[in-house]
């Protein structure tokens, strides 16, 4: 993929490609892969409503990562992640991830580091939007 396919792809606009340094243009040549392997996997699993990519680095440079791509929880899974929460919150997040699990690399489902490593990604994923109340 070239910058301009990059830029384009990210919504940005054209002319922005000469200012940019070697090292914003690495940053978005990634991006852009990124969000077109989201894509392919949406595009893939149309009977889902969102699917979620899960990006998790393979060392503590952050320079690699593998990805899996999960569909959001549904309310069983969301119900079984809280009761377990105050039990065994480790397992609770496992089950969400495995059950919620569309594709990807499954060292991220077998590995104890890459494993633990998505589960803090889940806490982002389970954050449950209030709703607001009034009284008149």
């Amino acid at each position: 993929m070239e910058i301009k396919e990059a830029l384009q792809l990210l919504e940005m606009p054209a002319d922005r490609e000469a200012s940019l340094k070697d090292s914003e243009k690495e940053l978005l040549l990634q991006l852009a892969n990124e969000k077109k392997m989201l894509q392919a996997v949406a595009d893939r699993h149309r009977d889902i409503k969102k699917v979620y990519q899960l990006k998790v680095p393979l060392d503590d440079t952050y320079t690699k990562f593998t990805y899996g791509y999960l569909k959001y929880p549904d309310r069983s899974d969301i119900s079984i992640a809280m009761t377990m929460d105050k039990t065994d919150p480790l397992k609770g997040k496992e089950i969400v991830l495995r059950n919620n699990w569309l594709e990807g690399d499954n060292q991220i489902l077998e590995d104890d580091e890459l494993f633990i490593s998505a589960t803090t990604a889940l806490d982002d994923l389970l954050a449950i939007r209030k709703a607001i109340i009034k009284k008149n």
